[in-house]
């Protein structure tokens, strides 16, 4: 499944740029695809709510 069409809108609304937004994406899809995924109900809501706090993290850490 194609993640990075559904998760770039979210990371890009919150962090206002393309390349950040994919890396935001990368990172939870390369944590993600390395982790157990028995307690995960609903793939898609977990990886979209991944990315907003991955995005939120992000700025919190440039404005250091």
């Amino acid at each position: 499944k194609d993640y990075q069409k559904t998760l770039f809108p979210y990371a890009y609304n919150i962090l206002g740029s393309a390349e950040d937004a994919k890396d935001a994406v990368q990172d939870v899809i390369v944590r993600y695809i390395s982790m157990p995924k028995k307690d995960i109900d609903n793939e898609t809501g977990y990886l979209i709510k991944g990315v907003i706090n991955q995005s939120i993290n992000k700025i919190g850490r440039a404005h250091v």
